[in-house]
């Protein structure tokens, strides 16, 4: 039986959200979604203050039907900084190399390491630069932005995600 793929957008205080909600057969019993009978979504913030970066991870995630993977649009670092401390929680942040706040990256990730342990952050850049010093501020894994077809993208997230 054919899986039905719920999309739907949803604008909040923060940011532009895209979910791709939960698939199931379509004779699925939809009170699983109430009662936690289905698989949790990894919930990923994209922190670049580029919207077409976002809109063409969104597309890569329906395209290629990544299934269980919620996404959330932070044009900056104060933006996912007030949305930690309100209490929203994320398995992975996306960091971009340069924000056009004037801070970059890696000074955010740090403090998101520090302050959040739970959350892993990725460096979202191929800038040589920026890859070494968000090695220097704790950062661990990395996601390629550009010079990669999309399959190989979608690969290195589910590998961040671990799905």
């Amino acid at each position: 039986m054919n899986l039905c793929k719920w999309v739907w957008v949803a604008a909040s205080r923060f940011a532009q959200n895209l979910k791709v909600a939960y698939n199931f057969p379509d004779n699925t019993d939809r009170t699983q979604l109430k009662t936690g009978g289905m698989k949790k979504m990894k919930r990923v913030a994209v922190v670049d203050d580029n919207r077409d970066i976002f809109g063409n991870l969104e597309d890569m995630v329906v395209e290629l039907e990544i299934e269980g993977v919620s996404l959330f649009y932070f044009p900056g670092g104060t933006e996912i900084l007030e949305a930690l401390k309100e209490g929203e929680s994320f398995d992975l942040i996306l960091m971009d190399g340069k924000l056009s706040d004037g801070y970059t990256g890696p000074k955010y990730a740090e403090q998101i390491i520090r302050d959040y342990p739970g959350i892993m952050v990725a460096g979202f850049t191929d800038a040589t630069d920026l890859l070494l010093s968000f090695r220097e501020k704790g950062v661990q894994h990395f996601l390629s932005k550009v010079g990669v077809g999309r399959r190989t993208r979608a690969e290195e997230l589910k590998t961040l995600l671990g799905i």
